[in-house]
C-alpha cells in the first residue's frame, strides 16, 4: 500500500513533464535550394512520427554554424563533413538524408575541361559564401566569393 501510493505519488508529478511536446530547432541555409526543402521535408515527417515539433530557422551559411556551435539552436539541417574540424561542439549524425554534386558553369566562348578541383586553377571562379565545403575546396584556386 505505502509502495502503491509512492508510485500514484511520483506519476502525478511527472506527468506533466511528459506532457509537454518536445521541440528542436535546427539552422540551416537562408536558400530555397532543392536538397534543403526536401531534406527539411524529411526530416519534419520522422519527429513528427516521434511526437517531436521540428522548426526550421534559416540564415547565412557561418551564421548557421555560429548559432548551432554556441548552443543557440539545438543543430544544422545539413553540412558537409567539414564542419566537424570547424564546430568542436557539434556532433556529425552519420546518416545522410542528401548528396550534393557540384557542377561548373563557363560562357559558351570558353571550352573548359574539369577533372577535379585543381582543374580550375587558370580560370577565376565564383562560390557561394558560407559553404565551407566549396570554400575550403576552392581557397587555391582564383576564386570569388559572392553572397
Amino acid at each position: 500500500m505505502k509502495y502503491s501510493l509512492l508510485l500514484i505519488a511520483f506519476f502525478l508529478f511527472i506527468e506533466p513533464v511528459c506532457a509537454e511536446p518536445q521541440k528542436i530547432v535546427l539552422a540551416t541555409f537562408d536558400q530555397k535550394a532543392p536538397r534543403l526543402v526536401v531534406s527539411e521535408m524529411i526530416l519534419q515527417d520522422i519527429y513528427k512520427k516521434l511526437g517531436i515539433e521540428l522548426k526550421v530557422v534559416r540564415h547565412p551559411g557561418n551564421r548557421v554554424l555560429s548559432l548551432a556551435n554556441s548552443g543557440k539552436v539545438d543543430g544544422v539541417l545539413i553540412r558537409a563533413d567539414i564542419i566537424e574540424s570547424l564546430a568542436e561542439n557539434l556532433v556529425r549524425i552519420p546518416y545522410p538524408i542528401a548528396q550534393v554534386k557540384y557542377a561548373v558553369y563557363a560562357k559558351e566562348s570558353k571550352h573548359i575541361v574539369v577533372d577535379g578541383w585543381s582543374s580550375l586553377k587558370p580560370y577565376k571562379t565564383g562560390v557561394l559564401r558560407g559553404i565551407k565545403l566549396t570554400e575550403d575546396r576552392s581557397k587555391d584556386l582564383n576564386r570569388v566569393t559572392i553572397n
